[in-house]
């Protein structure tokens, strides 16, 4: 959805856990930049890897994404819409919420040029 309608990209990366030695914020921003996750130009990748058994979630965007996807709205994402979930030992739900979360935050601020031409209002008439 997200990427159908902007130059953006969202990838959901779902583990049990990571070795002792990896830092989980490191590895996601790793993956992140060797997956190339989004516009490569523009920088409009995030990546959530979500870690159950160590029950930690870390959220990285690229340059660009993190212009709109402040973190103060990641967080608020977050402690408000996903925790609700993952406590409830609902992991698909969370990341589901933050993905549409995602969608909304773009459709509310995301810049007119990254948007798809087939997306685009004035491109559907």
């Amino acid at each position: 959805e997200v990427n159908s309608a902007w130059r953006m990209e969202i990838a959901v990366v779902l583990l049990d856990s990571l070795p002792e030695d990896v830092h989980p914020a490191g590895f996601a921003a790793a993956l992140l930049n060797y997956w190339g996750v989004g516009d490569k130009r523009l920088h409009t990748g995030l990546l959530a890897l979500l870690l159950l058994g160590q029950r930690r979630l870390e959220v990285r965007t690229g340059y660009g994404a993190g212009r709109v996807i402040k973190p103060e709205l990641l967080q608020s994402i977050q402690e408000e819409r996903m925790l609700p979930h993952l406590r409830a030992s609902e992991p698909g739900a969370a990341l589901e919420v933050l993905v549409r979360s995602i969608s909304e935050a773009m459709e509310k601020d995301g810049p007119p040029h990254w948007r798809r031409a087939a997306a685009s209002p004035a491109a559907a008439e």
